[in-house]
């Protein structure tokens, strides 16, 4: 239908054509329409999710989706539910559908993960008594800047892990201040925590360092921090701690099942 009562018009003559009205962005809602909006999707993706995860094969899938599902159901009624362990149950819930090797083709699931991940993040927030903002879209990067991010001569590049370990806890300290001045509070109490494990011990594995990852995500959604210094030395870091330290060979080069050797 639309083919026979239209014109195309390509490039600027199509700019030309178009109504002002219909280029104008529309109107934000209200914060009462975001807090709706936002509990409405942490009810309909939690209780999928939920779903998935409780018809999933192995031992404990079931109880967890059935726990889940009961935690949906109570931040339902009253928001603050979410607090303490409600927003880590949805967030670990909605990172097991999204690493799921069966799940790679399942599409609709997938997106439903990524939909409870952010509205629990702003469900949270609802119940610290915090006012939603609508997160604005991030400009693509033309090819050219985002090599010069890549390249950039500022950020230093650790080699080791005892050079990775106070670069990391520096750059941690000034990305998590970044993400929370940005509204990304969960993502830089992740990186502080993880920060103070690496004050300990330098290494990043297990839950660290998903906790990390998710942290970079995070600000490389933000224009200001994406392109930031210490940004890209928390890249580099990370890098560089999330692999296995090196050790010393004591039993030579032979040592091993194969030779009769002790079994490493």
């Amino acid at each position: 239908m639309l083919q026979q009562i239209t014109t195309p018009a390509p490039g600027v003559a199509a700019e030309k054509l178009r109504t002002p009205s219909l280029a104008a962005a529309p109107p934000e809602l209200s914060p009462a329409m975001k807090a709706m909006d936002a509990r409405r999707e942490l009810e309909v993706t939690g209780y999928r999710a939920a779903n998935v995860i409780a018809n999933m094969p192995g031992p404990g899938n079931y109880d967890q989706g059935v726990k889940l599902a009961q935690r949906v159901s109570a931040v339902t009624h009253d928001p603050v539910a979410i607090k303490g362990p409600g927003i880590i149950e949805m967030q670990l819930a909605a990172d097991k559908i999204l690493k799921h090797p069966g799940m790679k083709d399942m599409t609709l699931d997938l997106e439903d993960a990524r939909r409870l991940r952010a509205s629990s993040v702003q469900v949270a927030q609802l119940a610290e008594g915090k006012e939603l903002v609508t997160p604005q879209r991030q400009p693509q990067a033309s090819v050219p800047a985002a090599a010069e991010r890549t390249a950039n001569p500022a950020a230093i590049v650790p080699k080791t892990h005892e050079e990775a370990q106070p670069l990391f806890i520096k750059a941690a300290r000034e990305v998590a201040r970044g993400l929370e001045e940005n509204g990304k509070g969960l993502d830089a109490a992740r990186l502080r925590e993880v920060a103070r494990f690496v004050e300990r011990s330098p290494a990043i594995a297990g839950m660290n360092q998903e906790n990390a990852h998710k942290a970079m995500l995070a600000a490389g959604s933000i224009p200001s921090l994406s392109s930031n210094k210490y940004t890209d030395e928390l890249r580099n870091s990370v890098s560089v701690l999330e692999k296995p330290p090196k050790t010393i060979d004591r039993g030579g080069p032979n040592v091993g099942r194969d030779s009769g050797g002790i079994e490493r």
